[in-house]
């Protein structure tokens, strides 16, 4: 939600504090700003994380992307 926080646009502080409050911070962190426990179980591990899945990392599963040709007979 891009707003502009200036001293023309003072309302728009409010509509900032009511977004970010909107993430609830504080069921997402702990009081020293580390990512709660519980929640970082949820994230994958080993081959199921995005970096290393062969399908998402770009660079196993590599092959020729097939168009058609009436794509570049314009």
């Amino acid at each position: 939600m891009p707003l502009l926080v200036d001293p023309e646009h003072p309302d728009h502080v409010k509509l900032l504090e009511t977004w970010m409050k909107s993430y609830k911070a504080e069921e997402l962190f702990d009081a020293n700003g580390r990512l709660r426990p519980e929640l970082a179980e949820l994230a994958p591990k080993g081959d199921r994380r995005m970096g290393s899945n062969p399908h998402a990392n770009g660079g196993i599963l590599l092959r020729d992307l097939r168009m058609p040709i009436s794509m570049f007979m314009r």
